[in-house]
């Protein structure tokens, strides 16, 4: 599933320490509530239980599309796994029932 680039909040840029990575596209807490239609507390109930992992900067936090997609691959598990499953392994499971 991809994620729909949001125009509204300014692109940020992280280098991280010892890597050579630079990730871009770091989203905010709005922009995570319009691309999974959620409430701020929810995404706050969710970085507090360690579901929904960020980036902290100071008094702001960040994330990333990385985070936000293995986010919504654990958290709506039925979509990716009805993905991953073959119509051979299907079969394969009717005609053992």
């Amino acid at each position: 599933m991809r994620i729909p680039k949001i125009k509204k909040g300014p692109q940020y840029k992280l280098r991280l320490t010892g890597e050579n990575k630079v990730m871009e596209n770091l989203h905010n807490k709005y922009d995570l509530t319009e691309i999974l239609g959620v409430s701020i507390s929810t995404i706050d109930n969710k970085m507090k239980d360690g579901s929904l992992s960020y980036y902290k900067f100071g008094k702001s936090v960040r994330f990333s599309e990385e985070q936000i997609k293995d986010f919504m691959r654990k958290n709506n598990r039925e979509q990716y796994t009805s993905s991953m499953i073959t119509d051979q392994e299907v079969e394969r499971l009717r005609k053992s029932i």
